[in-house]
C-alpha cells in the first residue's frame, strides 16, 4: 500500500500538481500579457487620435491665416474689411468643435470675432495670447476655462497672420470646445471598460469620463502623468485608495500631452483567477487536467500561428506594393518619356529647316518646355528608385575636369542671359582622372550650379574642386564646391534645404523643389558628404565630397557624339539598312528622318508581326525595336528573331523603351538584344555610333569591329600640338602587330601571365594614341586572361586570334585619323 501511494504520488499527484500549477500560472500570465497589451495599445492608439485631431485643426487654422486676402484686409481694416473678416472666421466657427474665432493685432486688441460679443476686448493678458507672441508659427495653449457664460472648457488655437513680407501683423485664434475628447474618453471607457485620462501640457485634466471637468483640474503630481510629460511610455501598477491599478501611459507627440489608460487590476484579472480556480476544481480528474493543458497549448499555437500569418500578409502586402510601384514606375516612364520622344525629336528636326526669328524662339521655348517636363520626370524616378532602393551607380574612369567644364558650360547661356559670371577651379592636386560615376556626379554639380545661377540675381557663381589624400595608395578625397553672391539662405532655410519639395517662395522660378533632395541622396550613394553654409543677403556656398580612386591616364573616355545640326546630309544607304518597329507614328517619324538625314535607309514597321516579317524578307545591318508594341512586344521579337538560324539571326537589335530601369536591360539582353537605348532618344549620340561601326560585306555587324573605331580624339589633338603625333602612330603601327601576334601565341600555349601583361601593354599604348576601343578590347582580354586557372578556353583562344585583324583595322582608321581637323 505504501507503495501504492509512492507510486501514486510521484507518477499521479505530484505531475497532477505541478500541471496544474503550470497551467494557472502560464494563464495568469497570459491573461496579465493581454491586460497590458490592451492598455498600451488604447493609450498609444488614443495619443495617436487626440494628435490626429488637435493636428488637424492647427493646419486648418495655419491654412486659413496664411490666406493673402486676410493679410491685405487686416491691413487696411475699414467698415467692408471688418465684414470681410467676419465672414471668414464664421467659415472658421462652422468647423465641428469650434465655438469661437478672433483676429487680434499683435496688442492684444479684437480687430474681428464670431460671435460678435463684448467678451472680446482685450485678450493682451492671456495665456495663449503670451505663448502665440513667442512662437513663430501655430501654437496650442494650455486647457481653460473660456470667460462667455455656461463656457466649458476649451484649448485655443492660434496662428500667425504674415504679410507679403512674411511679417507677424495679427493672431487668428480659435477656441476648441473639449467635449469632443470627452466624448471620445467616454466611449473608451464604455466599449472596453478603460478609464482613459488626457491631460495637457501643463499636466491639467483634458478629458476624463468619470470626473466633472468643467473646472480646472491639475494632475501634474500623478506619477504617470509626470513620467508622459517627461516624453516617456510606461506600464505602472499602483495602489490608490480603490484598490491596485493597472496604467499605460503615452505622451502625444509634438503637443507635450499625456494619454493614461487605467484600469482596476482585480476585475482586469478575474479571468485569470476563474481559470485557476477551474483548473484547481479538476485537478483530481487526470483527463480533464491533460485536456486544459492541451487546450491551453493549442490556444498558444493558434495565436502563435495566427501572428506568423499576419507577418506573412503583412510580407506579401509589402512585396505587393514594391511590384506595384515597380510597374507603376515603369508605365509612368513609358507614358511619358514616349511622346517626349515624339516632341524632341520634331522640335529639332523644325530647327534644321528654314524658320524666321520668331518661328525659332518659339521652336526653342517648345524644345526648352519638354527639356523641363523630362528632367521633372527624370528626378521624381531618381528618387523612387532610391527610395525603393534599386538605384544603381555605374562607376568608371573620368577626367574630373573635362567633367565641370562641361556641366558649366550647360549653364553658362542662362548665367550670361542674366549677366552674371561663372567660373571653374580645379587644384592642380586634383588627379586628372578618377574613378567613379562620372552621370551622377555632373547632375549633382548640374543641380548646385544650376541652383546658384537661378538664384543669384548679379554678381557670379563659381564652381572650385580640391583633393585631398586619404593616405598612402588609397582614394582621395574631393570637394566640390559651388560658392554665389546671391540670395543666401535663413536659418529656418537652411534647416529644410534638403527636403522634397521645398521651393523658394517666388513662385516665378521653375522646378519641382526635388534638386538638392536628390543630390543629397545621390552623394549618401556614393558614401560622401554634402553640407552648406550660408549667410542671407550675401551668398551661399554648397559643397560634398567623395572619396575616388586614382587611375591611369591611358584609359579614355569614349567620344563625344556629334551635335544633330553638325551631321551633314548624305545620299540614303551609304551607312546600311535599318529596320525600326515601333507602334507610335510621331517615333517612327523622327527615326525615319533623322537615320535617312545621317545615310541610312530606312524601314519602318508598326508592330512586333511586322517586325518578325520584314527581317524574315530582307536583311538588315541592325533593328531597333520598341519594348512596348501591341500583340508581340520587343523582346518577343528579338527571341522570334534570334530562333530564325543563321545569319539572319545574329543582326543586331536594339531595344529602344521609355522604362529606362536596370531590370528591362536585364530582361532585354537576357532576350537576346545587343543593346539597349532609353527615350527620349538621344538621336545625335546614336547616330554617331552607327557612323563608327564596320559593315561586314554579307551586311551583318560585328559588335567587336565597331568597338575598335571609337576613338578619343583630345589624344590626338594633345600629340599633334605637341608634334609627337606622327612620330608616335609610326611606333604603335610598328610594335602593335607584333603584340598582337605575341598575346596570340601566349594564349595558345597557355601562359596566362606573359599573355596578360602583353594585352595590358597594348591597351596602354592603344590609348596613348587615341585608339579608345581596341584599348578597351585590350583591357578587357587582358582580364579575362586572368580569369582563366591553367589553359584558356577556345572562346578565348578565337578572340586573341582574331586580335590581329582588329589592330590592323585600328590602323587603317588610324591614318585616316592623323590628317589635320578644320
Amino acid at each position: 500500500m505504501g507503495l501504492l501511494a509512492v507510486l501514486y504520488l510521484s507518477f499521479g499527484a505530484v505531475p497532477l500538481a505541478l500541471l496544474a500549477h503550470f497551467a494557472s500560472s502560464l494563464a495568469s500570465d497570459a491573461v496579465s500579457d493581454q491586460v497590458r497589451h490592451r492598455l498600451t495599445t488604447t493609450a498609444a492608439t488614443s495619443a495617436v487620435v487626440v494628435e490626429q485631431r488637435l493636428s488637424s485643426l492647427t493646419e486648418l487654422i495655419a491654412a486659413t491665416a496664411n490666406d493673402s486676402v486676410l493679410a491685405t484686409a487686416v491691413a487696411s481694416l475699414g467698415g467692408a474689411t471688418e465684414e470681410l473678416l467676419r465672414q471668414r472666421l464664421r467659415i472658421v466657427v462652422s468647423q465641428p468643435g469650434i465655438t469661437e474665432a478672433l483676429i487680434t493685432d499683435l496688442a492684444g486688441r479684437t480687430l474681428a470675432s464670431e460671435p460678435d460679443t463684448q467678451y472680446f476686448t482685450d485678450v493682451s493678458r492671456t495665456d495663449w495670447f503670451v505663448g502665440a507672441r513667442s512662437r513663430s508659427g501655430p501654437f496650442v495653449s494650455a486647457a481653460y476655462v473660456p470667460t462667455f457664460p455656461d463656457a466649458r472648457r476649451a484649448v485655443a488655437v492660434v496662428a500667425p497672420i504674415r504679410d507679403s513680407a512674411r511679417t507677424t501683423v495679427a493672431l487668428l485664434a480659435v477656441a476648441y470646445s473639449l467635449d469632443a475628447l470627452q466624448d471620445f474618453a467616454g466611449r473608451i471607457a464604455t466599449a472596453q471598460g478603460i478609464e482613459l485620462l488626457i491631460t495637457d501640457q501643463t499636466g491639467v485634466v483634458v478629458a476624463r469620463p468619470d470626473r466633472d471637468v468643467s473646472l480646472i483640474v491639475s494632475m501634474i503630481e500623478d506619477r504617470r502623468v509626470s513620467m508622459a510629460l517627461a516624453g516617456k511610455s510606461a506600464y505602472v501598477r499602483e495602489q490608490t485608495p480603490l484598490g491596485w491599478q493597472l496604467s499605460a501611459t503615452e505622451p502625444v507627440a509634438r503637443l507635450g500631452w499625456t494619454v493614461t489608460a487605467t484600469v482596476d487590476e482585480h476585475r482586469a484579472l478575474s479571468p485569470a483567477r476563474q481559470i485557476r480556480s477551474a483548473v484547481l476544481t479538476v485537478s483530481g480528474i487526470l483527463a480533464g487536467v491533460l485536456l486544459a493543458g492541451l487546450g491551453l497549448q493549442i490556444w498558444l499555437a493558434a495565436m502563435r500561428r495566427r501572428a506568423e500569418r499576419r507577418l506573412q500578409q503583412a510580407r506579401d502586402e509589402a512585396v505587393r506594393v514594391s511590384e506595384f510601384k515597380s510597374r507603376f514606375l515603369a508605365t509612368v516612364s513609358h507614358e511619358i518619356r514616349t511622346p517626349m520622344n515624339g516632341i524632341l525629336g520634331l522640335t529639332r528636326l523644325l530647327r534644321d529647316t528654314r524658320l524666321d526669328e520668331e518661328q525659332r524662339r518659339y521652336t526653342d521655348a517648345t524644345a526648352g518646355a519638354a527639356e523641363g517636363l523630362l528632367a521633372v520626370v527624370n528626378d521624381l524616378l531618381d528618387l523612387s528608385r532610391i527610395e525603393a532602393g534599386r538605384f544603381s551607380l555605374a562607376v568608371a574612369p573620368f577626367d574630373i575636369r573635362r567633367l565641370c567644364r562641361e556641366a558649366v558650360e550647360l549653364l553658362e547661356p542662362r548665367a550670361r542671359s542674366q549677366g552674371l559670371a561663372v567660373d571653374t577651379t580645379v587644384d592642380g592636386n586634383v588627379p586628372e582622372r578618377l574613378v567613379g560615376d562620372a552621370t551622377r556626379i555632373r547632375q549633382v554639380l548640374l543641380n548646385l550650379v544650376g541652383n546658384a545661377v537661378k538664384f543669384t540675381p548679379a554678381g557670379r557663381v563659381s564652381l572650385s574642386v580640391s583633393a585631398e589624400a586619404v593616405g598612402g595608395e588609397g582614394p582621395v578625397w574631393v570637394t566640390f564646391s559651388v560658392q554665389d553672391t546671391g540670395l543666401g539662405l535663413t536659418d529656418e532655410q537652411r534647416a529644410h534645404v534638403f527636403d522634397r519639395f521645398v521651393r523658394d517662395a517666388d513662385e516665378r522660378l521653375e522646378g519641382a523643389g526635388l534638386g538638392l533632395t536628390i543630390s543629397n541622396e545621390l552623394v549618401a550613394l556614393m558614401d560622401g558628404q554634402i553640407g552648406l553654409e550660408s549667410v542671407p543677403g550675401v551668398g551661399s556656398r554648397f559643397w560634398f565630397r567623395l572619396a575616388l580612386d586614382g587611375t591611369h591616364p591611358a584609359i579614355a573616355d569614349p567620344p563625344t557624339p556629334l551635335p544633330i545640326d553638325s551631321i551633314e546630309p548624305v545620299p540614303a544607304g551609304q551607312f546600311g539598312r535599318v529596320l525600326v518597329a515601333d507602334d507610335d507614328d510621331v517615333n517612327r517619324l523622327v527615326a525615319r528622318m533623322v537615320l535617312r538625314r545621317a545615310g541610312f535607309k530606312v524601314d519602318v514597321v508598326g508592330s512586333g508581326a511586322e517586325a518578325i516579317a520584314a527581317a524574315r524578307a530582307r536583311r538588315y545591318d541592325i533593328v531597333l525595336l520598341d519594348l512596348h508594341m501591341p500583340g508581340l512586344d520587343g523582346m518577343a521579337v528579338s527571341r522570334a528573331i534570334r530562333s530564325q538560324g543563321p545569319p539572319d539571326s545574329r543582326v543586331p537589335l536594339v531595344a529602344m523603351t521609355a522604362s529606362a530601369t536596370a531590370a528591362d536591360r536585364e530582361r532585354c539582353l537576357a532576350a537576346g538584344m545587343d543593346g539597349f537605348a532609353a527615350k527620349p532618344i538621344d538621336w545625335e549620340h546614336l547616330v554617331t555610333e552607327l557612323r563608327l561601326r564596320v559593315w561586314r560585306g554579307d551586311g551583318t555587324l560585328s559588335a567587336d569591329e565597331a568597338t575598335e573605331l571609337c576613338w578619343d580624339e583630345q589624344a590626338l589633338t594633345d600629340l599633334r600640338r605637341c608634334g609627337a603625333l606622327d612620330e608616335a602612330v609610326e611606333t604603335f603601327a610598328a610594335t602593335a602587330p607584333v603584340s598582337a601576334e605575341r598575346i596570340a601565341a601566349a594564349i595558345g600555349s597557355g601562359d596566362v601571365a606573359s599573355a596578360a601583361e602583353l594585352a595590358h601593354r597594348l591597351a596602354g599604348s592603344a590609348a596613348t594614341v587615341g585608339a579608345a576601343g581596341l584599348a578597351r578590347r585590350c583591357a578587357r582580354l587582358s582580364d579575362r586572361v586572368q580569369e582563366q586557372d591553367r589553359q584558356p578556353d577556345e572562346r578565348l583562344v578565337a578572340e586573341a586570334a582574331a586580335l590581329g585583324q582588329a589592330v590592323a583595322q585600328a590602323l587603317t582608321a588610324l591614318d585616316a585619323h592623323r590628317l589635320p581637323t578644320a
